[in-house]
């Protein structure tokens, strides 16, 4: 152990152990002390019960704080000291009476290292004052290397080692540890205490070995079963499989029409106008979709942003956000950047807005259906909204469903997300879209949004 040990400590670290020293009485860091200061004499040990070990372990407040010692690794401390890896432990007596404990331990998992230096201070009665050790717990009041020290001087006292006549016989005791550890195969190495073990193998029962029935039997079972008409286990059977054959739904013969970009072509680029209209001409087959695939690509995109096919699927195509600058670019020489948008997917923006959207869409959704007559709450992810009392049934049989892209069948190059789907028995089918008012938050409510609902939950115009 270094000699220089307390003064290698930062300057907080180094007055934790001061104090620790001087609650034990010692002036002199123990790592310090010479070989013929400590002693190896069992007989002269105080009475450490487990009690003490416990109370300074686990109930014991704190030197440095109040909270109660919550280190349940006391067990692991115990298997250092039945593992051996506690070497001769030695003492002292300081000018207060109490005793100080040092003793090599082995680090838990690398036993090849070298072993660590735990010390601890008892008093005279047995009850622990503290404890310190060099490893990287150790500056904590107690660490499992400092807990398996105190584990083997219990030992020694609860095995009447310290009241032993012969002091040879009580430093014997104390000499007695895992000098080496060989390797071994892992097929030879022993899991189990010889304790676990032997109770694991006097609580298993003989086992009751079945003769199976003879072939013919179980056949004559499995027609039995095949009778009844209702037992499809018997499928698994190959004298049976035949009769279930077909029985089973037809699996989905739906698939996604090929993305736009798939028409990409590098020598379009070199086409005269005439040559590019008509390439797009013979390429108008490959974009046609049929009903069945404009249903399935609206299923398996409800995710919308989340959903990897509905990116796939929206490239390429004018969709409803970006309909409007279509109308207004120049039809000759449309912008760049609206190409860019249509024939590309793009990386997500985020900005306060849109964050603020994306995480209120949910709210408002559920505010609709609240108001409209799908599920009636009473109190909303972020507050108090309304109440299910003052919420008429404007609707019978109202129904909120998220949606995904809907392609066009007739202009497949058109699509559109809306943010979901209304259906009510009074009114029929209908598109919910939910506008973000990020940007008027700071401006007066009713300036700026002429459309309201009353008290009756009626829409109103201002007047």
């Amino acid at each position: 152990m270094s000699f220089q040990y307390e003064e290698g400590l930062r300057p907080d670290s180094a007055n934790r152990y001061r104090h620790k020293l001087e609650l034990c009485g010692q002036e002199i860091c123990p790592y310090k002390l010479p070989a013929d200061e400590w002693e190896n004499d069992p007989k002269q040990w105080p009475d450490v019960r487990t009690l003490d070990i416990f109370v300074f372990l686990i109930k014991s407040p704190r030197l440095y704080s109040l909270e109660a010692m919550d280190n349940y690794r006391s067990l692991e401390a115990h298997t250092f000291f039945t593992s051996g890896w506690v070497q001769t432990v030695y003492h002292l007596v300081t000018k207060s009476g109490n005793f100080i404990f040092k003793a090599d331990v082995r680090p838990s998992y690398r036993v090849t290292e070298t072993p660590h230096h735990p010390w601890v201070a008892v008093k005279s009665t047995g009850a622990v004052i503290t404890a310190h050790c060099d490893c990287m717990a150790g500056l904590r009041e107690t660490c499992s290397h400092a807990g398996a020290l105190l584990f083997k001087i219990e030992a020694a006292v609860r095995l009447e080692i310290t009241a032993t006549a012969c002091t040879d016989t009580a430093c014997q005791w104390n000499d007695c540890f895992v000098e080496n550890v060989e390797p071994a195969k892992v097929a030879d190495i022993k899991f189990y205490t010889s304790q676990a073990k032997e109770k694991l193998t006097h609580s298993k029962k003989p086992r009751h070995v079945l003769e199976p029935d003879p072939p013919e039997v179980q056949m004559e079972f499995l027609k039995s079963l095949a009778s009844s008409g209702s037992c499809v286990g018997i499928s698994l059977f190959k004298e049976f499989k035949d009769r279930f054959v077909g029985l089973g739904p037809k699996p989905s013969q739906e698939r996604l029409p090929p993305p736009l970009r798939s028409l990409y072509a590098d020598g379009n680029e070199k086409l005269s106008g005439e040559e590019l209209e008509s390439a797009c001409e013979s390429a108008k087959a490959k974009v046609e979709v049929n009903n069945a695939q404009v249903t399935y690509v609206e299923q398996v995109t409800r995710a919308q942003a989340n959903s990897k096919a509905w990116h796939d699927q929206r490239v390429g195509r004018i969709t409803a956000s970006i309909a409007g600058d279509c109308l207004t670019t120049n039809q000759e020489s449309p912008a760049p950047s609206l190409l860019k948008k249509i024939a590309s997917a793009g990386k997500a923006v985020q900005s306060p807005a849109i964050s603020w959207g994306n995480a209120h869409e949910a709210d408002a959704i559920n505010l609709y259906k609240a108001v409209y007559g799908e599920g009636k709450k009473k109190v909303f992810p972020k507050g108090q909204i309304l109440t299910s009392s003052s919420i008429p049934n404007i609707h019978k049989q109202c129904s909120v469903t998220g949606a995904g892209l809907f392609i066009s069948q007739a202009n497949p190059c058109l699509g559109a997300s809306p943010d979901s789907i209304v259906r009510c028995n009074c009114c029929g089918q209908g598109v919910l879209e939910v506008k973000c008012p990020y940007s008027l938050k700071d401006q007066p409510f009713l300036e700026k949004f002429p459309v309201y609902i009353d008290e009756k939950f009626a829409s109103e115009t201002k007047s």
